[in-house]
């Protein structure tokens, strides 16, 4: 019985965080590195953000797809790390919304960040201390 529980869990899908302007992400981390992904996860509507890690941009006034757009972004150090989603526009139907998964090679969180012009939404990434 105990096997069929951790069956189940292991097939149901992870939990869908919201994060927007005031209300963030925190997540543990195992790697060096994170692999992310964004996309549109509804209409393509013309949603366009920039991609901070540590105030750095990596990804620059993309337009949100329904196709995943990957980025593998590596950490440095022991320090929280922050990863930034700003939004540049609301495109046809507002807010900003963009769905987003983390992953460091095993566990994925997802996440779906929505914001109004230029506001940010913040996902905090703490590596674990081996």
């Amino acid at each position: 019985q105990e096997k069929a529980k951790q069956v189940a869990a292991a097939n149901q899908k992870p939990e869908v965080k919201q994060i927007t302007e005031g209300k963030e992400g925190v997540y543990e981390w195992n790697s060096n590195f994170v692999i992310l992904k964004i996309w549109d996860g509804s209409q393509e509507d013309g949603d366009r953000v920039n991609i901070y890690l540590n105030q750095q941009l990596v990804l620059s006034n993309y337009t949100l797809l329904n196709k995943e757009k990957e980025l593998r972004l590596e950490l440095k150090g022991n320090e929280v790390q922050t990863i930034t989603i700003e939004a540049l526009n609301e495109g046809a139907q507002p807010p900003n919304t963009a769905n987003i998964s983390i992953s460091d090679g095993e566990t994925v969180h997802e996440i779906v960040a929505f914001n109004k012009i230029g506001k940010k939404a913040l996902i905090k990434i703490k590596k674990k201390q081996n």
